[in-house]
């Protein structure tokens, strides 16, 4: 078999040219075209490169070549099969244009065929070798009006709230035909929403306006979708102007406005939103217990009310960039003369937000205090700050409760009990009723001062007293404090001593009665004494009524000048014996009763604070020297002979 094949094709070119107010851009991103061929299931496509698809094939500008000096597109398919075509330019409205479509039939460059009609077949028989060309030119008028959305903004609200919050849009149609107006004039199937940001923004009349200059002719709906921001009323009002003229005027949140744009027309929307702050109340009231007066209370004590944004309250419920510290005079004072109220109602009622009231002193000098507080009734807090949330048309009560105990003073009063002396650097420990404890000197006027104490049950010990003086009363002392005064204390040290001379039989250990003691004293004076039947001088170990001793202390020079019958002295000789201040001691004079045994006693014991004197009679020791050296030398004549 020879099989010999030939191409059995044709030419089909379709050309567009286009000419009007649109751009390139509009045109390439808008127009589309279609060549078929059969119809109904046996429909068929045909393809750049001459085939035949079952599934749609859909030509863009953007396929076709453009000739830059005459700017007409063209679309060539060499290899046609020869067959029954139909060319179709599917898409050439344009948005916002009004079209006018002419197409021109031409068979091996002769024109076959011209009509004046947008969307219609055009019909071409392609045979073997020939060329069919399909030139459409398309002609665009613009078809638009000009829709503009203007918006002011009143009240408290801020630009960057408002500009955060509000929403806009435009649609066209409605259910699934619904299209929503782009800001470049297109219309869009998907939702589109402008923003305060999208505006531009008058920098004088602080004015919002956003143009669409090239609206396609038509009807539309122009909406405020969100108007409300969190902590404001908004009313919005909206008036509509066409070509300048009032159309319309409408106090209504969230209500559409309808336009219906006309060729060259513009539609403007003005919005004004006026934003008010939403409110609610709060009262404070200040509940004062205790002895704490009117004057000391409003002296003392001191608030803050402080919001979201760090700003102060002020007692008329503005706020302030700058600290604001109330006291008790910008409140109202009850009847009771102990509860303060202020409330922020009505015309002071507060902003929506949440506001922090904390008393920033609550300490009143001569007082200790409780502080708690009670919102809308809940149970007690004890602190000195609280959070209220001011929520729109709420009423808020905050009771705050401030529990006074008067303070004293205890004042510690230290004396020298032998002569009434204010002593000072006397040491102090006070123990508190909760078991800490505080040390405190007395001063040059013998007293220390504990301040602002508490009521309860304090002990009172002297520690430590300066060289020379000893405790003997008031070393420790409870009182009671009860709030009512100050309380004073008085301790009293002494600086007197006692000092007890005892006279002894040195062998018996009996105490001898009777001895006569001469006794010189530390200011000099001289007083004789005689021991009791207890062989004791007791005159400078006296106490008084109180119990505090009541001799000088100092040196006192004790010699024994007389003893009873039958006891050894020498006169003139002293000893010294020293009596510490606060203290007992004992000074023992030991005498003999034989002349024999006289030296026995005339040794001076210091141990523990006792004293022995020494008469003055030597004579005795002299003896006891002779028979000792008489004894040493007979010792000695009887070792020689022994050694002969």
């Amino acid at each position: 078999y020879t099989d010999v094949y030939e191409e059995n094709v044709g030419k089909v070119v379709i050309t567009k040219t286009i000419e009007g107010d649109i751009t390139k851009e509009e045109a390439e991103g808008a127009l589309r075209f279609e060549i078929t061929t059969g119809s109904g299931e046996n429909q068929k496509w045909l393809k750049k490169d001459g085939s035949l698809s079952d599934t749609k094939v859909e030509y863009k500008l953007a396929d076709f070549d453009k000739d830059s000096t005459s700017g007409k597109y063209t679309l060539t398919i060499d290899k046609t099969p020869v067959g029954s075509y139909s060319v179709k330019e599917t898409i050439y409205d344009v948005d916002g244009y009004i079209a006018t479509v002419k197409n021109t039939v031409y068979k091996g460059g002769n024109k076959v065929s011209s009509a004046d009609k947008n969307g219609s077949d055009v019909s071409v028989a392609v045979g073997k070798g020939e060329s069919h060309e399909v030139d459409y030119t398309d002609v665009y008028e613009e078809n638009v009006g000009k829709v503009v959305i203007t918006k002011t903004i009143e009240g408290d609200i801020t630009k960057e709230e408002a500009e955060g919050a509000l929403r806009f849009e435009i649609t066209t149609g409605s259910g699934e035909n619904q299209k929503w107006l782009k800001k470049d004039g297109s219309l869009s199937d998907t939702k589109v929403e402008y923003q305060l940001a999208n505006f531009d923004k008058d920098s004088t009349s602080g004015k919002y306006t956003l143009t669409i200059d090239k609206t396609p002719v038509g009807s539309y709906s122009v909406k405020e979708t969100i108007y409300d921001v969190d902590g404001y009323i908004a009313t919005v009002k909206n008036t509509v102007y066409k070509n300048g003229t009032k159309v319309s005027e409408a106090s209504k949140n969230g209500s559409d406005v309808s336009v219906v744009v006309g060729k060259g027309e513009t539609h403007e929307v003005d919005y004004t939103d006026v934003y008010v702050r939403e409110k609610g109340e709060l009262v404070i009231t200040k509940q004062l217990e205790g002895d704490v007066t009117k004057e000391e209370a409003e002296g003392g004590i001191t608030f803050t009310i402080v919001n979201s944004d760090t700003k102060y309250l002020d007692k008329d419920g503005k706020l302030s960039d700058e600290e604001v510290v109330l006291t008790l005079k910008d409140f109202t004072l009850g009847t009771d003369g102990k509860t303060y109220t202020l409330s922020f109602t009505g015309d002071k009622s507060l902003e929506t937000d949440t506001y922090v009231v904390t008393e920033k002193n609550a300490a009143i000098k001569g007082y200790t205090e409780t502080v708690s507080y009670s919102l809308n009734g809940e149970s007690e807090v004890k602190d000195q700050t609280a959070t209220v949330v001011v929520d729109k048309d709420s009423k808020n009560t905050l009771v705050i409760k401030d529990a006074y105990e008067k303070l004293v003073d205890i004042i510690i009063h230290v004396t020298d009990k032998s002569n009434g002396d204010d002593i000072a650097d006397v040491t102090v420990v006070i123990t508190k009723p909760d078991g800490t404890k505080v040390t405190v000197k007395t001063d040059s006027e013998g007293k220390a001062v504990v301040e602002d104490v508490i009521n309860g049950k304090y002990e009172i010990e002297i520690t430590e007293v300066p060289e020379g003086y000893s405790v003997i009363e008031g070393k420790k002392q409870e009182v009671e404090v009860d709030g009512s005064d100050d309380v004073n204390v008085d301790s009293v040290i002494t600086s007197s001593g006692a000092l007890k001379i005892i006279v002894e039989d040195e062998v018996t250990g009996e105490r001898v009665e009777g001895a006569v003691v001469k006794v010189t004293e530390p200011d000099g004076n001289v007083a004789i004494h005689n021991t009791d039947a207890n062989g004791e001088i007791t005159e400078y170990a006296k106490l008084d009524d109180e119990g505090f001793y009541t001799s000088h202390p100092g040196e006192y020079k004790i010699e024994i000048i007389e003893v009873p019958e039958g006891y050894n002295v020498t006169v003139g000789k002293e000893t010294v014996g020293y009596l510490v201040a606060g203290a007992y001691s004992e000074y023992v004079a030991k005498i003999n009763n034989k002349i024999d045994d006289a030296a026995a006693g005339n040794v001076l014991d210091d141990a523990a604070g006792i004293g022995t004197p020494d008469t003055g009679d030597d004579t005795a020791l002299y003896m006891l020297i002779m028979m000792l050296m008489i004894s040493a030398c007979s010792m000695v004549t009887v070792m020689r002979k022994k050694e002969r």
